[in-house]
């Protein structure tokens, strides 16, 4: 009886903790894999909500995202591409992505709302949402 108290209890705990694991919006609850390895891939643009709630979908010359493990990150359209890195920011709610193009350096710091194996929801500043699928 008494071993059988400590599991109920344990289990409990185990449910609790788990279904408090919520670190994004929508999603997932929960998941075995790091969110390092769920934003590591290539990604492209499947549907574009603006702050209005206006939904499009992404078109095929929207390009596409490559997120490498080892902190760098690529941005291809239409043949062209640019490089920069990439981190997790403010305890991994959000992906911060730095670019030098022509000398310049640009800063981009995106809300993570989705991090799934195969989707990728990215809030801009301008709250515009950009779903992103696994290619």
């Amino acid at each position: 009886m008494k071993n059988t108290m400590k599991f109920l209890t344990l289990a409990l705990g185990l449910l609790f903790v788990l279904g408090s694991c919520n670190k994004y919006e929508e999603g997932p609850k929960f998941s075995l894999l790091t969110k390092k390895m769920r934003i590591t891939g290539t990604w492209v643009p499947d549907k574009i909500v603006t702050s209005e709630g206006v939904e499009t979908n992404a078109e095929a010359g929207d390009g596409e995202i490559v997120i490498d493990k080892s902190g760098s990150i690529t941005l291809k359209t239409e043949g062209f591409g640019i490089n920069g890195d990439w981190e997790f920011t403010n305890d991994k709610e959000n992906i911060k992505m730095t670019f030098s193009f022509f000398g310049e350096k640009t800063v981009q710091e995106y809300q993570i709302l989705r991090l799934k194996n195969k989707e990728l929801w990215l809030k801009d500043e301008d709250n515009t949402v950009t779903q992103y699928v696994a290619k």
